[in-house]
């Protein structure tokens, strides 16, 4: 417990944000600034100049050992940042959302198709995604981390007007925490 209270006052000293229940979701997991992203300001400007779509990020993110770097895009068979754009957090400089070094994400598109199912391995079992509030009372659905061909990090996802908003990231706390963590990371979305 000693350790918990030095840990925690060593954060609040140096000036790190600590999500509202920080000592509830987990001790060891703590929300930090976005802009420890290596240039997400610089992405995040350059895609609004592309887009009629609002871009939006997280104010805080997980925090992470490794430098995490930005990058943007629009996938699909014909990219078009004018319907959809995805904003990621990547391990690695050259990274630009590929799955196996992208820690998250967060994607706009407009008319985004949703559904309020998934699926899961073993089986490819059908589950329901559990319906949550966020600030503004804002209704998104949340998706646990699940294993289908690999694993899914888990995901929120919400709509304002015609735009889905799709946040998804890994998380390295227990999965009980995992949904609570990802609805702070939306709700300091400003």
């Amino acid at each position: 417990m000693i350790k918990i209270l030095i840990f925690n006052l060593l954060f609040y000293l140096l000036g790190f944000a600590l999500p509202v229940n920080a000592q509830e979701i987990n001790s060891r997991t703590f929300l930090v600034n976005a802009l420890t992203i290596v240039n997400l300001q610089k992405n995040i400007q350059e895609l609004k100049s592309k887009t009629t779509i609002p871009v939006i990020f997280p104010t805080k993110i997980p925090a992470n050992k490794e430098k995490t770097y930005a990058s943007y895009s629009s996938y699909g068979i014909n990219p078009n940042l004018y319907h959809f754009w995805q904003i990621n957090a990547d391990a690695t400089p050259d990274c630009h959302g590929t799955r196996v070094c992208n820690i998250g994400f967060l994607r706009g598109e407009i008319e985004g198709k949703f559904d309020l199912k998934y699926r899961a391995m073993p089986g490819n079992k059908e589950y329901y995604k559990a319906r949550v509030i966020l600030k503004n009372n804002t209704i998104a659905y949340y998706t646990p981390f699940h294993s289908m061909a690999s694993g899914i990090n888990p995901i929120i996802e919400w709509r304002r007007g015609r735009i889905l908003y799709t946040l998804s990231w890994r998380i390295e706390a227990d999965s009980s925490q995992q949904k609570q963590i990802l609805i702070d990371m939306a709700n300091s979305i400003q």
